[in-house]
């Protein structure tokens, strides 16, 4: 390829790649302000800062929805949520803490029954090579967790979602910061 031809390719696919992300940045809702890194009381370690932060997107349709996270057994984590979902075509949007007046319901298909409906939750799915079964850990999240200690026996897969009892109509987002303290 002479130099002339592969140059106008290089512009052309610069012009591409510059309009796509023009385009993504067009329709890419701004980010949350990114909540203050808060120290957590880690088991014999006093207060310590988080050894890593990351940001999930949260499901709002697809409740729950895995973070990629794994957590060891006594490992210590806070979870910051922000954003709003409407649940349904005629409810506006509900921020992360839920409809704090309105609790889901005991023995119905609510995720988290006593906690606010659409609000966030996190399950901890615990996992042991030698049983077949699961074991569910559920966390209420709301906006801030607060630091809580992991106390499964096994590690356990870490998902984020909304406690809504049928989440296909929601619309929304919610986004999440994850901030795992080191191990004791």
């Amino acid at each position: 390829m002479n130099a002339t031809i592969k140059n106008r390719y290089f512009v052309a696919a610069g012009g591409l790649m510059f309009a796509a992300a023009s385009l993504v940045s067009a329709v890419t809702p701004v980010a949350a302000q990114t909540p203050p890194r808060t120290s957590c009381s880690v088991g014999g370690m006093g207060e310590q800062s988080p050894a890593i932060r990351m940001r999930r997107d949260v499901g709002v349709r697809t409740s729950p929805d895995f973070t990629g996270v794994t957590l060891e057994p006594g490992q210590t984590v806070r979870i910051y949520a922000s954003g709003s979902v409407s649940p349904g075509r005629r409810t506006a949007g509900i921020g992360p803490e839920g409809l704090t007046g309105s609790q889901a319901p005991h023995g119905d298909a609510w995720p988290m029954p006593g906690s606010p409906r659409y609000g966030v939750y996190a399950l901890i799915l615990e996992l042991d090579s030698d049983d077949p079964d699961v074991t569910e850990h559920r966390v209420w999240v709301g906006a801030d967790s607060g630091c809580f200690t992991y106390q499964g026996r096994y590690p356990g897969l870490l998902a984020l979602g909304i406690n809504d009892e049928f989440s296909l109509d929601n619309r929304g987002d919610f986004e999440a910061v994850i901030d795992l303290y080191p191990m004791s």
